[in-house]
């Protein structure tokens, strides 16, 4: 019934920012099972999307992301456009420019809407191009803490989890190799905590290198040993590939 839907829709939201990805993405997929309206189908399929991408599952999120830009097309949604111009500065990879204009129209559309998730995720976003696409790493501090702020205050252990990881990553650019290996210890935490394998894979791969560099050896084989056992778990172990290079 269209009623067990929303409950069930409720409950995939309530523990979306609790629990592991994995159990979100049950929720989610009991909710589609059932007879929910088109704009909540829209939603949810944009969710699943998101969170099949971080637990490797390409091609299902792609598909699923799909269906919900074609349904959302037949809706005037300015959280869901928000949603979808941030996934896409994700997507546009190395393209500054695209991953700019995304994150502007985001902001412009955010000017409208009261929700700080979506602030948060714009922010982190934000960090995510002044890190990776200009190497400008003390610019990019300001919106990661900001972004972690906002995420402590949602208690969504993914956002805290990411901010505080490319927050590391930004103090080893800057030379500050205590705060980095602190920070990237605790995103390792968090993203084991959550199931999330992108996370996890992220974080063990970056302590590695961290590890490698000051030679300890010992350090760095465990986490690469770690990395490994991950990969052979997984049936097809190239699916991991994209959204861990991109995220």
């Amino acid at each position: 019934t269209k009623l067990a839907a929303e409950l069930t829709i409720t409950l995939c939201f309530f523990w979306r920012i609790r629990s592991p990805m994995w159990e979100y993405v049950t929720y989610i997929e009991q909710a589609l099972a059932r007879d929910v309206s088109q704009l909540s189908e829209m939603h949810l399929r944009c969710w699943l999307g998101h969170f099949q991408w971080r637990l490797g599952a390409v091609e299902d999120a792609r598909k699923n992301l799909t269906v919900a830009t074609s349904q959302a097309r037949k809706h005037e949604d300015k959280e869901y456009l928000v949603r979808k111009l941030i996934f896409q500065s994700k997507i546009d990879g190395s393209d500054l420019t695209k991953r700019i204009q995304s994150l502007d129209e985001a902001y412009v559309e955010l000017a409208s809407i009261d929700n700080n998730a979506l602030l948060a995720s714009y922010h982190f976003n934000h960090g995510s191009v002044y890190y990776h696409q200009d190497a400008d790493f003390n610019s990019c501090l300001p919106p990661l803490h900001k972004a972690l702020e906002i995420y402590e205050t949602l208690g969504d252990l993914h956002g805290i989890a990411s901010s505080i990881h490319l927050i590391g990553q930004a103090y080893g650019e800057l030379g500050q190799r205590e705060q980095s290996i602190g920070h990237a210890e605790q995103g390792l935490k968090l993203f084991r905590m959550q199931g999330n394998r992108v996370g996890v894979i992220k974080s063990l791969t970056y302590l590695a290198e961290h590890y490698t560099d000051s030679k300890n050896y010992n350090e760095a084989s465990q986490k690469l040993a770690e990395i490994h056992q991950i990969l052979q778990e997984l049936q097809h172990p190239r699916k991991l590939a994209y959204p861990t290079f991109f995220e």
